[in-house]
C-alpha cells in the first residue's frame, strides 16, 4: 500500500448537492439560469406544464437537473457559477461558496483510469496533476474509507432513523376517557353500574390490540419525530416520545383545534372496539397536562437542538422527486426574526385580518349558498369533499345556462376567492422562507423556522384540489344546521385555513400578533 507522502487529495464536487444548496435563491430567475446554461425555451415550457403543481425551487432544481442530463461531465461547477453571476444571483454563488466538498486522500496507484470510471472530480491546485475528463462520479458513502472525512454539518453516522440515534427527547402521556356511552340494546338495571362496565369493556377492547393501536395511531398523526410507545390503563394513558421542539408545537396545536381529539376517535373506536362494548356510539375526550407540555419546551429550548443533532440529519434522504427548498443543507442556525421582520409580518398580519372580514361578511349569506347547493347537487352526490369537486361543480353551473339561471354564482366565486387569496398569503410566507433565511452563527431559532414549515407544508397539502376536507365543528364557534350538515367540511375549510394561519402568524411574531378568530 503507498504510503500517506504519495497520496493524493482529490476534492470531489457533488453536482446535486450545489443544486439543491442554490435552488432557494434562484426562484425568482429560474428560468434566466437555466437559459444562459443552454437549456431550450421550449424544454422549459414542458418542465413547467409536467411539473404543474411543483414549487418554484422544485423546478429551479429540475432544470438545472436537466442541464446536468443534457451536458453531463461538462456540468461544472465554474460554468454555474458563471451563469450565477451573469444573472446577478450573487447570494447563491456565495452558498457554493460556503460549502466544503468531501475530500479524500487516495493512493495514485489504486487511482482508476478515467477510460474506465470517469470523474467530474478535479485535483487541488499544486498537486501536479491535470484535470481528468470523465462524468459525474457517485460520491463515497459513509461507510468507506477510515481517512474519508464527512462533509461538515452531517453525522457521520449518515441518515439513521431517529430512534436509532442517541437524541435526547422528552416522553408525554395523553390521557383518554370515555365521556358518554350509547349502547346497543336497552339498558335495564342500574344505568351507573352498567355505564362503567361497559366503559372497562372499551377500555379492555383498545389494550387488547395496543400494538395495532399504537402503529394506527402513528400513523395518522403523520410527524416523524413523535413515536407511540405504550399504552397503559387508567383510563387510557398513551404515552409518546418526542423528538424535537417542532413535533412538540405541532402536535400542541393538533390538541388545541380538537384535531388529535378526532384523530383518537378514529383511531380507538372501531367497529370491533363498540362491537366488543355493545355500543353504538363512545364519547371520548383527551386531555395534555399543561404543566408536562411547558417542561418539555423548555427541555428542548434549554438543549440546544443544533449542537446534538444537526438539522439536515432530520431529512430524509435526497430524492429526484423530491422538494429541494425542503432538503437543503442549513448549516450553523437560522435567525428568523431578521428575515420576517415586523413590517412584513404586520403586513401578512393585515391581509389575513381582510381575509377574516371578507369571511365573515360571506357567512351571512351563507344560508342562501347552502340553499343553492341543495337545490344543484347532482342525483347521487350528498356531501362536497374537495375543492375540484366544487370547482367542477361551478364550472358545470357556468356552462349549463337552464341550471345556473336564477342561482347566484357570484356566491360560488367568492367563496372560490377567499380561498385563492389565503392561498396567495401561505405561498408568500413560503417564498420567504425559501428566498430570505439568513444564517448567522447563536441563534436559537431553529425549532422556530421548524415548526413555520410544518405548518406552511400542512397549509399548501389542504390547499390541494384532490385533498379531502377536514370535518373540524369547532373552527366554526357555533352549531351547525341540520340543511348545513351534509356539506359541514366545506363549512369548516375556511376557518380551518385561517386558524392555522393564525398559528403561522403567532410562531412568527407573538409580538405583533393578535389571534384571527371566527
Amino acid at each position: 500500500m503507498a504510503s500517506s507522502t504519495n497520496e493524493i487529495c482529490v476534492e470531489v464536487d457533488d453536482i446535486r448537492e450545489i443544486f439543491r444548496q442554490i435552488c432557494p435563491y434562484i426562484i425568482r430567475q429560474w428560468k434566466e439560469v437555466c437559459r444562459k446554461l443552454g437549456i431550450q425555451e421550449l424544454e422549459l415550457a414542458q418542465l413547467e406544464a409536467h411539473e404543474y403543481h411543483a414549487s418554484k425551487a422544485h423546478l429551479a432544481f429540475k432544470g438545472l437537473s436537466l442541464w446536468y442530463e443534457h451536458v453531463g461531465k461538462s456540468a461544472t461547477k465554474d460554468k454555474l457559477v458563471s451563469a450565477l453571476k451573469q444573472c446577478g444571483l450573487h447570494r447563491a454563488e456565495e452558498e457554493i461558496e460556503r460549502l466544503e466538498f468531501r475530500t479524500l486522500k487516495v493512493s495514485p496507484s489504486i487511482i482508476r483510469p478515467s477510460s474506465r470510471l470517469p470523474s467530474a472530480s478535479k485535483r487541488r491546485p499544486g498537486t501536479g496533476q491535470g484535470e481528468p475528463n470523465g462524468c459525474i462520479s457517485r460520491p463515497p458513502s459513509r461507510t468507506g474509507s477510515a481517512n474519508s472525512q464527512p462533509r461538515r454539518g452531517h453525522s457521520s453516522k449518515g441518515r439513521q432513523p431517529y430512534s436509532n440515534r442517541g437524541v435526547n427527547s422528552c416522553e408525554m402521556c395523553l390521557k383518554i376517557s370515555v365521556t358518554n356511552i350509547d349502547p346497543l340494546n336497552e339498558v335495564t338495571g342500574v344505568w351507573r353500574e352498567k355505564l362503567k362496565e361497559m366503559t372497562e369493556t372499551f377500555y379492555e377492547a383498545v389494550l387488547v390490540n395496543t400494538e395495532i393501536h399504537m402503529r394506527a395511531l402513528e400513523n395518522a398523526l403523520n410527524i416523524r419525530e413523535i413515536s407511540v410507545t405504550d399504552i397503559q390503563t387508567g383510563s387510557l394513558l398513551v404515552r409518546f416520545k418526542i423528538l424535537t421542539l417542532g413535533a412538540l408545537e405541532s402536535f400542541n396545536q393538533m390538541y388545541k383545534t380538537r384535531r388529535l381529539l378526532a384523530i383518537c376517535q378514529n383511531v380507538f373506536i372501531t367497529e370491533n372496539a363498540l362491537k366488543t362494548t355493545g355500543a353504538k356510539n363512545v364519547g371520548i375526550k383527551v386531555e395534555l397536562s399543561t404543566e408536562v407540555l411547558d417542561h418539555c419546551r423548555e427541555f428542548f429550548l434549554s438543549r440546544k437542538f443544533k449542537e446534538s443533532v444537526h438539522p439536515t440529519d432530520t431529512l430524509p434522504p435526497p430524492s429526484f422527486e423530491s422538494y429541494p427548498c425542503l432538503e437543503s443543507s442549513i448549516d450553523d442556525e437560522t435567525h428568523i426574526h431578521s428575515v420576517f421582520n415586523e413590517k412584513w409580518r404586520e403586513t401578512i398580519l393585515q391581509d389575513v385580518q381582510r381575509i377574516q372580514e371578507r369571511n365573515t361578511n360571506f357567512d351571512e349569506t351563507m344560508d342562501e349558498y347552502i340553499r343553492i347547493l341543495n337545490i344543484i347537487m347532482p342525483k347521487g352526490q350528498e356531501e362536497i369533499n374537495s375543492l375540484s369537486e366544487l370547482l367542477q361543480l361551478y364550472s358545470y353551473l357556468n356552462k349549463t345556462h337552464g341550471v345556473s339561471s336564477g342561482v347566484r354564482l357570484d356566491l360560488f366565486r367568492e367563496y372560490l376567492m377567499i380561498v385563492n387569496s389565503i392561498r396567495l398569503t401561505v405561498e408568500e410566507v413560503k417564498a420567504r422562507l425559501q428566498t430570505k433565511v439568513q444564517r448567522i452563527h447563536g441563534s436559537d431559532d431553529m425549532d422556530d423556522l421548524s415548526v413555520v414549515q410544518c405548518l406552511v407544508d400542512d397549509l399548501e397539502h389542504m390547499l390541494q384540489p384532490d385533498t379531502i376536507f377536514e370535518e373540524d365543528v369547532s373552527a366554526l364557534n357555533r352549531k351547525i344546521n341540520p340543511s348545513e350538515k351534509p356539506f359541514s367540511k366545506l363549512l369548516c375549510f375556511i376557518p380551518l385555513l385561517l386558524a392555522k394561519l393564525s398559528t403561522v402568524l403567532f410562531t412568527l411574531a407573538p409580538s405583533v400578533h393578535e389571534p384571527v378568530s371566527e
